[in-house]
């Protein structure tokens, strides 16, 4: 009786395939061997837990690392001077100086009345024992 038999007749029968016998494992089934070994694979998870905790504790931390900023900012006051007298007076000066000294990336300088700034940046590849602390 064919398949078509059977759905004219109303039977209701399901077909399964055939099962292959293998004739030797192909390779190593890593999940049936875990689940084979259920204790020996829980006792080194918790092994590998426990040698994790004890490497985290022992990273060495630093609470500020170092770092060295090589971008300063000059910053001075002169009341009652207009912006001009701070800008030759002080600002000019100063920027003379910092041109001066190794390193320099780029000086920026801003005066206004009785007050002048200036930005000194020193380049990423000064070393930086020659970076002064702030």
């Amino acid at each position: 009786m064919s398949i078509v038999d059977h759905e004219k007749s109303g039977d209701v029968t399901l077909a399964t395939a055939p099962k292959v016998e293998s004739k030797g494992k192909i390779g190593f089934n890593l999940s049936e061997w875990a689940l084979r070994h259920q204790q020996l694979v829980i006792y080194l998870i918790g092994l590998m837990t426990l040698f994790g905790v004890i490497a985290y504790t022992h990273l060495s931390q630093s609470e500020d690392p170092p770092f060295t900023f090589r971008t300063m900012v000059i910053q001075t006051y002169w009341p009652g001077a207009n912006a001009r007298e701070v800008q030759e007076q002080v600002t000019d000066r100063i920027a003379r100086q910092l041109q001066a000294a190794p390193y320099v990336d780029n000086i920026k300088s801003y005066s206004r009345p009785g007050e002048s700034m200036i930005f000194f940046a020193m380049k990423d590849s000064a070393p930086v024992k020659d970076v002064p602390e702030t």
